[in-house]
């Protein structure tokens, strides 16, 4: 058995599940069975594919006789609906609606119209591929997935899945059924392990270009309490000192010497006075 995950949006689907089935199966010579819950995009795959059927999903039809029919009814109408005597079933339905009223006669009405536009594709494929001339032994019946989708639709706290989210799930699980998950998660890890050691390279060379890229010197900048007209300020940093260090500044930043708004002509050691 082999699982396919088509990628892409709604309207390339089938497209894309076409090209990834002819990878594997010869279709001139297979037949294609669709399951599908009545929505009109999953019947549009029948034309896909060269030989192809539809079946109506069965979960979906055994969970909405059971939902509309009364208590007595149920438990003959779903095996009537596993033996595929969907004439018996139909009797159900019939007699379901002599009991009901209301609310639950309207919704029983719309489970018997529905059951009767989809008669075709309700009776099970197997049954329809017999009578084809097709050999049935070992294939399973279809809808056991369906009963399992809840699993997926889990909201906890308004939360749900993100598209991104759901298709990484779908990935995995695709890979586990067939059998290939380890061989998925070898790739991905050397991959991983190839994007670390890019990391580490470009960090090396950052680390290279700030330590060795640099020539060592006096760090530039300024000496912002030079430039206070706080008496009490200048008073702490002697003339010799002040020049030296607007002397240093001046050089460090490549300018020339230029007076500052509070220059006391020639007695604050600021680079004009000292030119």
């Amino acid at each position: 058995m082999r699982y396919i995950h088509p990628q892409g949006s709604r309207r390339g689907f089938w497209d894309s599940l076409l090209e990834r089935v002819e990878q594997v199966y010869d279709l001139e010579d297979t037949m294609v069975v669709i399951n599908g819950d009545g929505a009109g995009w999953i019947r549009e795959g029948v034309e896909s594919f060269p030989n192809c059927i539809y079946q109506h999903d069965r979960f979906h039809i055994s969970r909405d006789i059971k939902g509309a029919l009364p208590e007595a009814f149920k438990n003959k109408s779903v095996e009537a609906l596993r033996d595929n005597d969907l004439g018996r079933v139909m009797e159900l339905l019939e007699a379901g609606l002599e009991r009901t009223t209301g609310k639950q006669r309207k919704r029983l009405e719309v489970v018997k119209e529905n059951f009767r536009s989809n008669w075709e594709y309700i009776l099970d494929y197997r049954v329809r591929l017999q009578a084809l001339g097709y050999d049935c032994s070992g294939l399973r019946g279809l809808g056991s997935v369906e009963s399992n989708v809840g699993n997926f639709k889990s909201r906890v706290r308004a939360r749900s899945w993100s598209r991104k989210g759901l298709y990484a799930v779908g990935n995995v699980l695709f890979k586990v059924m067939e059998g290939s998950l380890g061989n998925y998660t070898g790739q991905v890890v050397n991959r991983l392990d190839e994007r670390l050691k890019g990391i580490a390279k470009a960090g090396a060379q950052v680390v290279k270009k700030v330590v060795f890229g640099e020539e060592p010197g006096i760090k530039k900048g300024h000496f912002p309490c030079l430039d206070q007209g706080n008496p009490r300020v200048r008073s702490h940093v002697p003339a010799s000192v002040g020049g030296g260090l607007r002397k240093l500044e001046a050089n460090s930043s490549g300018c020339s010497p230029r007076p500052h708004p509070f220059c006391l002509n020639g007695n604050c050691g600021c680079p004009a006075c000292i030119a």
